[in-house]
């Protein structure tokens, strides 16, 4: 009787190893290094990897050859394209990683670090420092926004002001606006400048921000919020709750709605419930950081201004 569940057990084991997630991509890229080799082209591969990396090593940092350049080039990328058949694979397990932390409680800051991995601004992730544990929820809350506040605005410390208003006059234009199409900027010559200003910002600090508003996701945080919110909205509609970063403004469990353009000074809105409506809530150097947590309804959110759930390319939005 334990044959069949051995001859299962060795029926199964190949079956999961062709299922597993890079399965796929190494069979793929086995196949193209034995097609390579069948076909007698290995020499000429080597040589069209060897003329990536020579052009790469000609438009580094400050120097350039015909349109191209090192502007915003990141070490992945240029890793990537110095192995092109490694990169297959490489973006493969990006991919499949990212969407599996998505799926995690602490998603978002895993993702945060991801990405702080791929801008070459590696953070260390675990508890902010200077965070105590077991703070009371508005105490936890009002920090959490700050030191998003706080990285952002030391994100921008290495650009003089001249540069902030030159930088937030023309990211969005050049980057998103109608005449830009992916993966070109709108114009070549104030698109590079773009990437220069882009390149003296201090990303570590950048990424510190976002770990930060991640950290407002966290589902047992999320459960006290909700819980503090109902306390504080008992029996009104809006609440006001100062903070170092600015106004929270918590609102209750009926029907509200947010004209966030009107609310210049909040930095923050906690609803606990009901059937909401958001008005655009685009963040600017005045205010630079705008977190919306709505804990439970069928919200609409309406807007026209550009790019107004994207920090409208200036500084950080939490939605």
């Amino acid at each position: 009787m334990k044959v069949i569940p051995l001859l299962a057990l060795l029926l199964i084991l190949p079956l999961l190893a062709w299922c597993a997630p890079s399965a796929q991509v190494t069979q793929m890229t086995g196949d193209f290094r034995a097609a390579l080799q069948k076909r007698q082209i290995e020499g000429k591969y080597a040589d069209m990897a060897a003329y990536f990396a020579d052009r790469l090593d000609n438009s580094a940092g400050a120097k350039t050859f015909s349109d191209k350049t090192g502007n915003c080039r990141l070490s992945w990328f240029d890793w990537m394209m110095r192995h092109p058949l490694e990169s297959i694979g490489a973006a493969d397990d990006f991919t499949r990683t990212l969407h599996e932390n998505a799926g995690k409680p602490d998603g978002v800051s895993r993702i945060v670090d991801m990405a702080a991995g791929k801008l070459d601004a590696q953070i260390l992730g675990g508890t902010l420092p200077g965070l105590p544990q077991g703070d009371p929820t508005l105490g936890k809350l009002g920090q959490l926004l700050l030191r998003a506040r706080q990285g952002f605005e030391a994100s921008l410390a290495p650009l003089t002001p001249a540069e902030r208003d030159e930088l937030q006059a023309k990211l969005f234009t050049q980057s998103t606006g109608p005449g830009a199409e992916a993966p070109f900027f709108a114009d070549q010559k104030e698109g590079r400048r773009v990437c220069d200003l882009l390149e003296k910002l201090d990303r570590v600090s950048l990424m510190r921000s976002g770990e930060a508003l991640a950290g407002l996701t966290d589902p047992a945080f999320l459960a006290k919020l909700s819980a503090t919110g109902k306390k504080l909205t008992a029996g009104k509609d809006t609440v006001i709750v100062k903070s170092p970063a600015g106004n929270i403004l918590f609102g209750g469990a009926g029907p509200n709605e947010y004209r966030l353009e009107e609310l210049a000074d909040v930095c923050a809105v906690i609803d606990i419930g009901g059937d909401d409506t958001y008005l655009d809530g685009a963040v600017s150097p005045t205010r630079p950081v705008l977190a919306v947590i709505d804990l439970g309804g069928n919200d609409t959110y309406k807007g026209t201004l550009p790019g107004i759930r994207a920090g409208r390319s200036w500084a950080c939005h939490c939605w």
